[in-house]
């Protein structure tokens, strides 16, 4: 969309000082699943400490949607210029920083009381876990319904989405990644929980 505000959103602008060439110098950063807590964690890290980030607004961004290669991996975040600001698309080596000490930041403070469900499966010969859970560290049920509308065949049976964390043991979950807050862990017994 141009120049026309989106509803159903959420949104901030900013400025800083291109750092050094590799950050755009102003825009707009807009949460696309009306997850606000979303939108708060990638708020709360900037570039360096030129960048000055408005506060968060429900409604979407004005202006022009453009590349945002620092939105990679950071699922339904999108970047627009301001109407007045065309923003150049280059490189965004400092934004790839920040995304990465927020996932660190994730990975160190295990967060409990979201949304998840439980799943089993046939495994895919041996490529995919045959029985766990699914969390959702965000507190955005519905960035875990998209991950819960595509099983990775039909033999895999995905419980109902319920309120609060998995139980069990958080292990490695390379089918989780550029899913944001997405985490997977083992069950505590064969049993569903």
């Amino acid at each position: 969309m141009d120049a026309e505000a989106q509803t159903g959103y959420f949104s901030f602008s900013f400025t800083g000082d291109g750092c050094g060439g590799q950050c755009p110098t102003s825009g707009c950063y807009q949460e696309d699943l009306n997850c606000e807590s979303c939108l708060k964690t990638w708020h709360s890290f900037t570039p360096d400490a030129s960048y000055k980030y408005n506060d968060i607004v429900s409604g979407g961004c004005s202006g022009t949607k453009v590349a945002c290669l620092e939105c990679a991996g950071m699922m339904g975040l999108s970047r627009y210029d301001l109407p007045s600001f065309p923003m150049e698309e280059k490189q965004i080596d400092m934004f790839a920083t920040a995304r990465s000490a927020f996932a660190s930041t994730m990975d160190a403070e295990a967060q409990t009381g979201y949304f998840s469900f439980t799943f089993s499966g046939d495994g895919c010969g041996g490529q995919c876990p045959t029985s766990g859970c699914y969390q959702e560290d965000l507190n955005c049920e519905s960035c875990l319904k998209t991950w819960h509308g595509f099983p990775p065949d039909a033999s895999y049976k995905y419980d109902d989405i319920v309120s609060g964390g998995c139980s069990g043991t958080n292990v490695a979950c390379l089918e989780c990644a550029g899913m944001m807050g997405l985490s997977r862990y083992d069950l505590p017994s064969d049993s569903v929980v």
